[in-house]
């Protein structure tokens, strides 16, 4: 997980330039976010996706996620 996107682990493969919506809740926040993706990489069902078409307030909340995360490791 970063604040430009994330990779998932997919019971199926999708194919890289498929464009994803996802629905999440992320760590210490209660708050759902919608993000649309778009699949980078894939390895197998190893899927890269880099979030696309963010709000302002849903990359704030992604970049303080990040950092959060970062410190945690």
């Amino acid at each position: 997980f970063s604040a430009t996107g994330l990779c998932l682990i997919l019971t199926r493969q999708v194919e890289k330039g498929t464009a994803i919506t996802m629905h999440l809740q992320l760590p210490y926040n209660s708050q759902l976010l919608d993000i649309r993706g778009i699949v980078r990489h894939r390895s197998g069902f190893h899927h890269g996706i880099e979030f696309i078409s963010l709000t302002r307030e849903s990359k704030e909340l992604l970049e303080r996620t990040s950092k959060i995360l970062g410190l945690l490791t």
